[in-house]
C-alpha cells in the first residue's frame, strides 16, 4: 500500500486512521539515502516505531521496517482497509461519542 494513502492529501482517510490507531504520529522524510522519500510513524510512548519507504522510481511496492510491541504499519493498514470498506467517509461520516466521566469513547463510521 502507498504511504501517500494514508499520511497523503486524503484528511478524511488521515481523520478515520487517527480514530482507529490513536497515539501515533507520522512525519515525512525526503532525500534520504537509501530512500526517495520516507514515511515515519511512531507512538507517544516511543516503544515502536514503522518506516514506509518509496525509491523514487516505481509506485507498486515500498519497504517497510517495523520496530517495537506495535506493528504500527500493520495497525494503519488495517484501518484504512476499514476505511475504504466503509465507502471512504467524509469527516461528516464520523461519530464519536465520549463516556460522561470522559474515560470511554465509541467511534462509528456511516457509509459514504
Amino acid at each position: 500500500m502507498s504511504p501517500w494513502s494514508v499520511a497523503g492529501a486524503d484528511l478524511d482517510a488521515q481523520m478515520h486512521i487517527g480514530l482507529h490507531v490513536p497515539g501515533v504520529w507520522h512525519a515525512w522524510d525526503t532525500g534520504v539515502q537509501e530512500a526517495h522519500t520516507r514515511l515515519w510513524l511512531a507512538d507517544d510512548g516511543a516503544t515502536s516505531w514503522a518506516g514506509v519507504g518509496y525509491d523514487g522510481r516505481q509506485m507498486s511496492t515500498f519497504a517497510v521496517a517495523q520496530y517495537g510491541p506495535r506493528r504500527l504499519w500493520d495497525e494503519v493498514a488495517r484501518a484504512h482497509e476499514e476505511y475504504v470498506s466503509a465507502g471512504r467517509p467524509g469527516i461528516e461520516g464520523h461519530r464519536l461519542r465520549i463516556a460522561p466521566d470522559g474515560r470511554g469513547t465509541h467511534h462509528e463510521a456511516r457509509r459514504a
